[in-house]
This record gives C-alpha cells, sequence and structure tokens, in this order.
C-alpha cells in the first residue's frame, strides 16, 4: 500500500480568483489524477487541497514514477476561470508501508506527509519519497 499527497498550488489561486476558483482547480486535478489511475488505484481528499492517492499494488521506486507521471500531468493542466488561465502545479509525498518500522495507516501517511513538506520546503512541484527514516527529492523527468 501506499499513499502521495498532492499539494496544489490552491491557496494562491484562492487568494487571486476566489475559493470558486480554487473549488474548480480542485475538482480538475481530481479528475485528472483520477483518469490516470488503474482500477484498484484510488484517489481522496484529505483535506483541504490535498489527496491521498492509494495505490496498493506498487512499491516505493514504481509509486516514485507514478507519482512524477501524476505531476507532469498536472503541470500540463490550463484551467480557466472567468476566461483566465490558471497553470496549476502538484507537489507529491510518496510512502510505501513496507519501508516503515511500525506499519499502520497513520505512519504512512505521516511518512507522505513528512515527503510532502520536504518538496514544500525545496520549492514545490516536485516528488519525494520517503525512504530509510527521510525524505529523498526524486529528479524531475524532462518534458515531453
Amino acid at each position: 500500500m501506499l499513499s502521495c499527497s498532492i499539494l496544489t498550488n490552491i491557496k494562491q489561486v484562492n487568494d487571486t480568483y476566489g475559493h470558486e476558483a480554487g473549488d474548480l482547480i480542485l475538482k480538475q486535478v481530481a479528475s485528472t489524477i483520477a483518469l490516470n489511475l488503474r482500477n484498484e488505484e484510488v484517489i481522496c481528499r484529505y483535506g483541504g487541497e490535498e489527496f491521498l492517492i492509494i495505490l496498493p499494488m506498487t512499491n516505493l521506486n514504481k509509486a516514485g514514477l507514478a507519482a512524477e507521471r501524476l505531476r507532469k500531468t498536472v503541470q500540463q493542466l490550463t484551467s480557466y476561470y472567468k476566461e483566465k488561465a490558471i497553470l496549476v502545479t502538484a507537489s507529491l509525498g510518496v510512502a510505501s508501508l513496507a519501508s516503515l518500522a511500525t506499519q499502520n495507516e497513520k505512519n504512512l501517511i505521516n511518512a507522505a506527509d513528512t515527503a510532502l513538506y520536504h518538496v514544500k520546503n525545496m520549492g514545490r512541484n516536485q516528488v519525494a519519497l520517503f525512504r530509510d527514516n527521510e525524505s529523498v527529492l526524486l529528479p524531475k523527468e524532462p518534458k515531453s
């Protein structure tokens, strides 16, 4: 089992265009991600502007690759609100139960959040893996 927390720049959208625009962006990001998941994978809103993605049949390294693919997909989105183009990015923290000393859902979410906050501190729009009790940034794949 794996958890990815996604944090978009919704606060900036809300501050600039209002909460209606932010809500629209959240729905578009969630729909886009859902369309890029397999049947056994699940996305759910965790709170505010964060989502959890559960990839039950994926190890940590493959989940990191999936997270990078999703990051690029979100980055390519252009949303429109009242004829204004809004670009959105995603920061993802990735963790796996197998890499935790104490394997439970709470620790899994905390590990993914730790990786997510590492991404936030390192400039956003990236993916970090929680591995060996620390967060490690993945290199960004070049634009295709």
